[in-house]
Protein backbone atom coordinates (compact mmCIF):
# COMPACT_ATOMS: atom_id res chain seq x y z
CA UNK A 1 0.00 0.00 0.00
CA UNK A 2 1.50 3.68 -0.91
CA UNK A 3 0.96 6.53 0.99
CA UNK A 4 -1.52 9.15 0.08
CA UNK A 5 -0.20 12.48 -0.92
CA UNK A 6 0.43 14.52 2.18
CA UNK A 7 -1.69 17.81 2.50
CA UNK A 8 1.12 18.75 5.37
CA UNK A 9 -1.64 19.23 8.24
CA UNK A 10 -1.18 17.94 11.30
CA UNK A 11 -4.45 16.46 13.43
CA UNK A 12 -4.52 16.18 17.45
CA UNK A 13 -5.67 13.08 18.74
CA UNK A 14 -5.75 12.68 22.21
CA UNK A 15 -6.13 9.20 23.56
CA UNK A 16 -4.91 7.42 20.23
CA UNK A 17 -4.80 4.20 21.53
CA UNK A 18 -8.44 4.02 22.15
CA UNK A 19 -11.08 1.80 20.25
CA UNK A 20 -12.92 5.21 18.66
CA UNK A 21 -9.80 7.06 18.46
CA UNK A 22 -7.68 4.52 16.63
CA UNK A 23 -10.09 3.72 13.77
CA UNK A 24 -10.48 7.52 13.32
CA UNK A 25 -6.57 7.52 13.45
CA UNK A 26 -6.30 5.51 10.43
CA UNK A 27 -9.30 7.87 8.44
CA UNK A 28 -6.71 10.66 9.19
CA UNK A 29 -3.89 9.25 7.90
CA UNK A 30 -5.35 7.80 4.57
CA UNK A 31 -6.49 11.18 4.08
CA UNK A 32 -3.74 12.73 4.34
CA UNK A 33 -2.95 14.04 6.88
CA UNK A 34 -0.12 13.93 9.83
CA UNK A 35 -1.12 12.35 12.90
CA UNK A 36 -0.11 13.51 16.16
CA UNK A 37 -2.12 11.53 19.57
CA UNK A 38 -1.64 10.85 23.05
CA UNK A 39 -1.68 8.51 25.31
CA UNK A 40 -0.58 7.80 28.79
CA UNK A 41 2.13 5.89 27.66
CA UNK A 42 4.23 5.26 24.28
CA UNK A 43 4.21 1.38 25.00
CA UNK A 44 0.43 1.48 24.62
CA UNK A 45 0.44 2.83 21.17
CA UNK A 46 3.78 0.44 20.21
CA UNK A 47 1.34 -2.01 18.68
CA UNK A 48 -0.71 0.44 16.83
CA UNK A 49 2.12 1.92 15.20
CA UNK A 50 3.76 -1.28 14.08
CA UNK A 51 0.53 -3.08 12.73
CA UNK A 52 -2.33 -0.97 11.97
CA UNK A 53 -0.58 2.44 10.93
CA UNK A 54 2.66 0.82 10.09
CA UNK A 55 2.52 2.21 6.70
CA UNK A 56 1.76 5.18 7.59
CA UNK A 57 4.98 5.17 10.74
CA UNK A 58 6.57 8.34 9.75
CA UNK A 59 3.58 10.43 9.40
CA UNK A 60 2.32 9.76 13.23
CA UNK A 61 3.79 10.89 16.28
CA UNK A 62 2.70 9.64 19.63
CA UNK A 63 2.99 11.92 22.91
CA UNK A 64 2.61 10.69 26.50
CA UNK A 65 0.62 12.33 28.85
CA UNK A 66 0.52 10.49 31.63
CA UNK A 67 -1.79 12.60 33.60
CA UNK A 68 -4.32 14.95 31.57
CA UNK A 69 -5.39 16.80 34.90
CA UNK A 70 -2.32 18.78 35.11
CA UNK A 71 -2.07 21.97 34.18
CA UNK A 72 -0.50 22.48 30.62
CA UNK A 73 -0.48 18.66 30.21
CA UNK A 74 -1.36 19.61 26.53
CA UNK A 75 0.51 22.88 25.81
CA UNK A 76 3.54 20.84 23.20
CA UNK A 77 0.55 18.47 21.73
CA UNK A 78 -1.45 21.12 20.42
CA UNK A 79 1.38 23.22 18.68
CA UNK A 80 0.92 23.67 15.45
CA UNK A 81 -1.85 21.50 14.89
CA UNK A 82 -5.00 22.02 12.22
CA UNK A 83 -7.40 20.26 13.96
CA UNK A 84 -8.11 18.80 17.59
CA UNK A 85 -10.40 15.44 17.88
CA UNK A 86 -10.37 14.97 21.84
CA UNK A 87 -11.43 11.34 22.11
CA UNK A 88 -9.79 10.64 25.75
CA UNK A 89 -11.95 9.98 28.67
CA UNK A 90 -12.67 7.61 31.77
CA UNK A 91 -14.44 4.45 30.54
CA UNK A 92 -13.28 2.04 32.98
CA UNK A 93 -16.30 0.42 34.30
CA UNK A 94 -14.40 -0.49 37.42
CA UNK A 95 -14.39 3.28 38.87
CA UNK A 96 -16.78 3.88 41.52
CA UNK A 97 -16.66 7.58 42.66
CA UNK A 98 -17.64 11.09 41.22
CA UNK A 99 -13.82 12.14 41.53
CA UNK A 100 -12.73 8.81 39.33
CA UNK A 101 -14.96 9.80 36.82
CA UNK A 102 -15.83 13.22 36.30
CA UNK A 103 -12.85 15.34 37.46
CA UNK A 104 -10.51 14.05 35.13
CA UNK A 105 -13.04 14.40 31.99
CA UNK A 106 -13.60 17.88 32.96
CA UNK A 107 -10.81 19.24 33.79
CA UNK A 108 -8.87 17.85 30.51
CA UNK A 109 -11.20 19.03 28.57
CA UNK A 110 -10.86 22.67 30.47
CA UNK A 111 -7.29 21.94 30.42
CA UNK A 112 -7.01 20.95 26.30
CA UNK A 113 -8.68 23.86 25.73
CA UNK A 114 -7.05 26.42 27.37
CA UNK A 115 -3.42 24.84 25.71
CA UNK A 116 -5.30 24.83 22.62
CA UNK A 117 -5.89 29.05 22.86
CA UNK A 118 -2.75 29.74 24.54
CA UNK A 119 -0.17 27.38 22.51
CA UNK A 120 -1.54 26.03 19.08
CA UNK A 121 -1.58 28.98 16.81
CA UNK A 122 -3.35 30.59 13.97
CA UNK A 123 -3.61 27.67 11.99
CA UNK A 124 -5.57 25.99 14.59
CA UNK A 125 -9.55 25.95 12.98
CA UNK A 126 -11.42 23.05 14.68
CA UNK A 127 -12.29 21.50 18.02
CA UNK A 128 -14.25 18.38 18.17
CA UNK A 129 -15.59 16.77 21.47
CA UNK A 130 -16.27 13.30 21.26
CA UNK A 131 -19.51 12.85 23.62
CA UNK A 132 -22.20 10.37 23.74
CA UNK A 133 -25.77 10.06 23.01
CA UNK A 134 -26.42 9.37 27.36
CA UNK A 135 -25.78 12.95 27.74
CA UNK A 136 -28.70 14.13 25.26
CA UNK A 137 -31.89 12.68 27.39
CA UNK A 138 -32.81 11.33 30.86
CA UNK A 139 -34.45 8.39 29.87
CA UNK A 140 -36.95 8.88 33.00
CA UNK A 141 -37.96 12.51 31.77
CA UNK A 142 -38.93 11.81 28.03
CA UNK A 143 -39.76 14.75 26.00
CA UNK A 144 -41.35 15.10 22.34
CA UNK A 145 -43.20 11.21 22.16
CA UNK A 146 -39.54 10.29 23.36
CA UNK A 147 -37.40 12.02 20.65
CA UNK A 148 -34.38 12.77 21.77
CA UNK A 149 -32.86 16.05 20.35
CA UNK A 150 -29.35 17.58 19.64
CA UNK A 151 -30.18 20.69 22.04
CA UNK A 152 -31.08 18.71 25.16
CA UNK A 153 -28.89 17.77 28.18
CA UNK A 154 -29.29 14.79 30.67
CA UNK A 155 -29.57 15.06 34.77
CA UNK A 156 -27.74 17.92 36.60
CA UNK A 157 -24.72 17.24 38.97
CA UNK A 158 -27.13 16.83 41.66
CA UNK A 159 -28.76 13.98 40.44
CA UNK A 160 -25.62 12.33 39.99
CA UNK A 161 -23.55 12.87 43.52
CA UNK A 162 -24.20 10.41 46.00
CA UNK A 163 -25.05 7.41 44.31
CA UNK A 164 -25.00 4.12 45.43
CA UNK A 165 -21.71 1.85 44.52
CA UNK A 166 -24.17 -0.38 42.64
CA UNK A 167 -25.21 1.61 39.79
CA UNK A 168 -22.66 4.15 40.31
CA UNK A 169 -20.78 2.84 37.08
CA UNK A 170 -22.94 3.55 34.08
CA UNK A 171 -24.21 6.87 35.86
CA UNK A 172 -21.08 8.16 36.39
CA UNK A 173 -20.42 7.61 32.80
CA UNK A 174 -23.24 9.27 31.85
CA UNK A 175 -21.92 11.95 34.54
CA UNK A 176 -18.66 12.29 33.18
CA UNK A 177 -19.99 12.62 29.28
CA UNK A 178 -22.70 14.85 30.58
CA UNK A 179 -20.54 17.74 33.10
CA UNK A 180 -17.61 17.10 30.59
CA UNK A 181 -19.62 18.84 27.50
CA UNK A 182 -20.63 21.34 29.22
CA UNK A 183 -17.71 22.64 30.58
CA UNK A 184 -16.85 22.68 26.78
CA UNK A 185 -19.84 25.14 26.42
CA UNK A 186 -19.15 27.17 29.33
CA UNK A 187 -15.49 27.96 28.40
CA UNK A 188 -16.51 28.45 24.62
CA UNK A 189 -19.20 30.90 25.49
CA UNK A 190 -16.74 32.88 28.45
CA UNK A 191 -13.77 33.24 25.95
CA UNK A 192 -15.17 33.25 22.75
CA UNK A 193 -12.61 31.43 20.68
CA UNK A 194 -12.09 31.94 16.93
CA UNK A 195 -11.91 27.99 16.63
CA UNK A 196 -14.98 26.50 15.48
CA UNK A 197 -16.27 24.04 18.71
CA UNK A 198 -18.68 20.88 17.98
CA UNK A 199 -19.34 17.30 19.91
CA UNK A 200 -20.19 14.16 18.25
CA UNK A 201 -22.23 11.89 20.39
CA UNK A 202 -22.70 8.33 19.71
CA UNK A 203 -24.91 5.68 20.44
CA UNK A 204 -23.15 1.96 21.62
CA UNK A 205 -20.29 1.96 19.19
CA UNK A 206 -19.80 -1.47 17.00
CA UNK A 207 -17.46 -2.51 14.59
CA UNK A 208 -14.31 -4.10 13.78
CA UNK A 209 -11.23 -2.48 15.71
CA UNK A 210 -8.61 -1.47 14.01
CA UNK A 211 -6.35 -2.80 16.99
CA UNK A 212 -7.39 -5.86 19.20
CA UNK A 213 -6.47 -5.64 22.72
CA UNK A 214 -3.47 -8.36 23.71
CA UNK A 215 -6.67 -10.38 25.54
CA UNK A 216 -10.53 -10.64 25.05
CA UNK A 217 -10.76 -9.47 28.66
CA UNK A 218 -9.27 -6.02 27.53
CA UNK A 219 -12.23 -5.14 24.99
CA UNK A 220 -14.47 -1.74 26.06
CA UNK A 221 -17.84 -2.39 27.42
CA UNK A 222 -19.09 -2.06 24.10
CA UNK A 223 -17.41 -4.39 21.91
CA UNK A 224 -17.64 -7.11 25.42
CA UNK A 225 -20.76 -7.81 24.98
CA UNK A 226 -20.29 -8.91 21.13
CA UNK A 227 -16.95 -11.32 22.19
CA UNK A 228 -19.12 -12.82 25.03
CA UNK A 229 -21.79 -13.94 22.81
CA UNK A 230 -19.50 -14.82 19.89
CA UNK A 231 -16.83 -16.84 22.32
CA UNK A 232 -19.77 -18.76 24.16
CA UNK A 233 -18.53 -17.14 27.12
CA UNK A 234 -22.09 -15.76 27.77
CA UNK A 235 -24.97 -18.30 29.23
CA UNK A 236 -27.45 -15.71 28.68
CA UNK A 237 -28.00 -12.80 26.48
CA UNK A 238 -25.94 -10.22 28.16
CA UNK A 239 -26.67 -6.63 29.41
CA UNK A 240 -25.77 -4.27 26.83
CA UNK A 241 -24.50 -0.64 27.68
CA UNK A 242 -26.21 2.03 27.29
CA UNK A 243 -29.81 2.24 25.65
CA UNK A 244 -29.37 0.20 22.46
CA UNK A 245 -29.01 2.80 20.25
CA UNK A 246 -26.23 1.93 17.96
CA UNK A 247 -23.59 3.27 15.07
CA UNK A 248 -20.52 1.67 13.70
CA UNK A 249 -17.39 2.94 14.69
CA UNK A 250 -16.28 3.87 10.95
CA UNK A 251 -19.26 5.94 10.86
CA UNK A 252 -18.31 8.03 14.14
CA UNK A 253 -14.95 8.64 12.60
CA UNK A 254 -16.22 9.93 9.27
CA UNK A 255 -18.54 12.25 10.89
CA UNK A 256 -15.45 13.45 12.78
CA UNK A 257 -13.51 13.83 9.73
CA UNK A 258 -16.26 15.83 8.39
CA UNK A 259 -16.68 17.99 10.93
CA UNK A 260 -12.82 18.63 11.33
CA UNK A 261 -13.10 19.54 7.14
CA UNK A 262 -16.16 21.92 7.44
CA UNK A 263 -15.64 24.10 10.59
CA UNK A 264 -17.53 26.55 8.96
CA UNK A 265 -20.51 24.78 9.46
CA UNK A 266 -20.30 23.20 12.43
CA UNK A 267 -19.06 25.63 15.17
CA UNK A 268 -21.34 25.20 17.82
CA UNK A 269 -23.12 22.23 16.91
CA UNK A 270 -23.76 19.03 18.15
CA UNK A 271 -24.66 15.85 16.36
CA UNK A 272 -26.02 12.67 17.33
CA UNK A 273 -24.17 9.41 15.81
CA UNK A 274 -27.40 6.98 16.48
CA UNK A 275 -28.50 4.34 13.22
CA UNK A 276 -31.47 2.04 14.98
CA UNK A 277 -31.87 0.10 17.70
CA UNK A 278 -29.19 -2.98 18.57
CA UNK A 279 -29.91 -4.50 21.30
CA UNK A 280 -27.84 -7.96 22.42
CA UNK A 281 -30.60 -10.40 21.42
CA UNK A 282 -29.86 -8.90 17.83
CA UNK A 283 -26.64 -9.39 17.86
CA UNK A 284 -26.96 -12.96 19.36
CA UNK A 285 -29.49 -13.31 16.50
CA UNK A 286 -26.92 -12.22 13.92
CA UNK A 287 -24.12 -14.02 15.13
CA UNK A 288 -25.92 -17.37 15.05
CA UNK A 289 -26.98 -17.06 11.12
CA UNK A 290 -23.60 -16.01 10.08
CA UNK A 291 -21.88 -18.34 12.05
CA UNK A 292 -24.17 -21.82 12.05
CA UNK A 293 -21.32 -23.59 13.00
CA UNK A 294 -21.25 -21.83 16.51
CA UNK A 295 -24.96 -22.21 16.70
CA UNK A 296 -25.09 -24.23 19.62
CA UNK A 297 -22.46 -22.22 21.95
CA UNK A 298 -24.33 -18.48 21.02
CA UNK A 299 -27.27 -18.20 23.45
CA UNK A 300 -30.74 -17.85 22.06
CA UNK A 301 -32.54 -16.05 24.36
CA UNK A 302 -35.49 -14.88 22.52
CA UNK A 303 -34.98 -14.67 19.23
CA UNK A 304 -36.66 -11.71 17.55
CA UNK A 305 -37.08 -9.73 20.68
CA UNK A 306 -36.76 -6.29 21.13
CA UNK A 307 -36.32 -5.05 17.73
CA UNK A 308 -36.95 -4.30 14.40
CA UNK A 309 -36.21 -6.76 11.05
CA UNK A 310 -34.17 -3.53 9.90
CA UNK A 311 -32.72 -2.69 13.47
CA UNK A 312 -35.25 1.07 13.32
CA UNK A 313 -36.41 2.69 15.37
CA UNK A 314 -40.18 1.49 17.39
CA UNK A 315 -42.85 3.97 16.95
CA UNK A 316 -43.47 5.57 20.16
CA UNK A 317 -40.16 4.34 21.98
CA UNK A 318 -37.50 6.43 22.83
CA UNK A 319 -35.30 7.67 19.82
CA UNK A 320 -31.68 8.71 19.06
CA UNK A 321 -31.83 10.61 16.06
CA UNK A 322 -28.71 10.53 14.33
CA UNK A 323 -30.41 11.67 10.88
CA UNK A 324 -28.81 15.52 11.11
CA UNK A 325 -25.08 13.68 11.33
CA UNK A 326 -25.61 11.61 8.71
CA UNK A 327 -27.35 14.34 6.36
CA UNK A 328 -24.77 16.40 6.54
CA UNK A 329 -21.73 14.12 5.45
CA UNK A 330 -24.16 12.68 3.01
CA UNK A 331 -23.75 8.78 3.99
CA UNK A 332 -25.64 5.87 5.22
CA UNK A 333 -25.24 4.47 8.32
CA UNK A 334 -23.48 0.74 8.29
CA UNK A 335 -26.69 -1.71 9.28
CA UNK A 336 -26.55 -3.18 12.62
CA UNK A 337 -25.82 -7.12 11.37
CA UNK A 338 -22.91 -6.00 9.02
CA UNK A 339 -21.51 -4.07 11.74
CA UNK A 340 -21.93 -7.09 14.04
CA UNK A 341 -20.43 -9.86 11.45
CA UNK A 342 -17.49 -7.61 10.51
CA UNK A 343 -16.67 -7.18 13.95
CA UNK A 344 -16.67 -10.65 14.68
CA UNK A 345 -14.53 -11.74 11.77
CA UNK A 346 -11.83 -9.68 13.74
CA UNK A 347 -12.23 -11.45 16.69
CA UNK A 348 -11.63 -14.58 15.17
CA UNK A 349 -8.42 -14.07 15.55
CA UNK A 350 -8.71 -14.66 19.16
CA UNK A 351 -10.08 -18.10 18.61
CA UNK A 352 -7.31 -18.99 16.31
CA UNK A 353 -4.74 -17.82 19.25
CA UNK A 354 -6.91 -20.10 21.62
Amino acid sequence: MSLPPSNGKTVLITGINGYIASVLGLHVLSTGYNLRGTARSKASAAALLSDAYAVYASRVQVIEIPDMTIPGAFDEAVKGVFAIHHTASPTQFSLRSWDEWVTPAVESCIGILKSAATHAGPQLGSFIFLSSAVVTSDPRRLRNNGRVGSDQFSFEEAQHRGLKPQVAAARLYQASKTMAEKAVWRWKDEYQPSLSICSVSPGVVTGPPVQLPATASALGPSLRPVWELFSGKAADIPTGPGTNEFVDVRDVAKIHLWCMEHSDQTADQRYIASAGLGPPQAAADILRRAYPERESIIPRGKPGEGYRPDFGFFVNNRKCYGTKAAEAVGMQYIPYDQSIVETAKVFERYLEST
